[in-house]
């Protein structure tokens, strides 16, 4: 199926779930933003209105509706993005100033895909974002009605952050120091992680008994990486291969800056930042399903892009064939031209 047709799809199936008076103003933004290339609110919605006051207009109604806001995130509770067996790659990226905090669906396909995402701003006081972190996985789990496993870099392995997922049985992998000092969970020794033999074994760190995995020491790695989780059932080739696709969302926030051009949009407030975010957020997920609908019963394609750049340019594509076909154009001899 056409993407420009799913994106279409999409918004009708979005609106459902929308109230009747945000109908508009959803339209509006998914339109102008959804995967489409940033450039600036009034800029992309002047591409999507032909009167300049009233595109302004619309820009400020969408910027200052803390209603549409609220209920953007209850989508994915509607697209069935994700479950418990969902995983789940969480980390942080730097727009100006703001840092997002990002929950990304692991596809194993090159790039995560966002599905939600709170906002914080430094300078904060000290220890206030690990509560921060820790506030923003339980809206999730509100949001999503479920535990799926998170995997997160050494930023993450906090005490703070640690017990609290352990004491909640939230399922997660994170990497540690090699210098992290554990416990052996038969006798009171301490030991540094670098320092043990064992590739995976229990142990108590953090005030909880955890599982220490080792991966093995690549060539062009500095050290292997040193891993806990509380996942005691899946095997440790599973739970490396967990934090191995965690890389995914570092492509994510890549493909959000470059390829959709946010890393040259700034906004002063967060109200801002987070619409247009949410925005592009959704695009990303009409990319998703159309992948997944494309590719369905067919042989895995080893491609020389991501699916989502892969899905983008696609996109590109039939808009601009659409445009041609619409002025009587023959799409064969603008081709031929502009190829010869």
């Amino acid at each position: 199926m056409s993407i420009l047709k799913q994106k279409y799809l999409f918004a009708n199936t979005a609106v459902t779930y929308l109230p009747k008076q945000l109908h508009h103003l959803f339209r509006f933004g998914f339109f102008s933003l959804a995967l489409e290339r940033i450039t600036s609110l009034r800029g992309n919605a002047r591409t999507y209105v032909s009167n300049p006051h009233t595109a302004k207009t619309n820009a400020w109604r969408l910027l200052k509706n803390r209603h549409l806001l609220a209920v953007l995130p209850k989508l994915l509770a509607h697209f069935n993005l994700v479950t418990a067996q969902t995983l789940i790659a969480l980390d942080f990226s730097d727009f100006h100033g703001w840092q997002v905090l990002t929950f990304a669906r692991q596809t194993r396909r090159g790039r995560a895909i966002p599905v939600y995402f709170e906002i914080i701003k430094y300078p904060i006081t000290e220890k206030s974002q690990n509560i921060f972190i820790v506030n923003a996985i339980e809206h999730f789990v509100a949001l999503v009605g479920s535990r799926p496993k998170l995997v997160m870099d050494r930023g993450f392995a906090c005490p703070y952050i640690i017990k609290h997922l352990a004491q909640h049985r939230h399922p997660f992998v994170a990497r540690v120091k090699s210098i992290k000092m554990f416990r052996k969970l038969e006798r009171n020794q301490r030991f540094k992680a670098k320092n043990t033999s064992l590739l995976d074994q229990w142990v108590v760190g953090y005030g909880e008994i955890l599982r220490l995995v080792i991966s093995d020491w690549q060539t062009d790695m500095k050290e292997p990486w040193f891993l806990i989780t509380n996942d005691f059932d899946h095997s440790r080739e599973t739970v490396i291969n967990n934090y191995y696709y965690r890389f995914e969302i570092e492509e994510f926030f890549k493909d959000a800056k470059w390829l959709l051009g946010l890393e040259h949009v700034r906004y002063l407030k967060m109200q801002s930042l987070s619409i247009v975010l949410w925005f592009v957020v959704l695009g990303l997920w009409v990319l998703y399903l159309a992948h997944l609908t494309t590719t369905q019963g067919t042989k895995k394609q080893h491609a020389t892009v991501s699916f989502t750049r892969a899905a983008y340019e696609s996109l590109q594509r039939e808009m601009r064939y659409a445009a041609w076909a619409a002025l009587g154009l023959n799409v064969n001899d603008i081709l031929y031209g502009l190829c010869s």
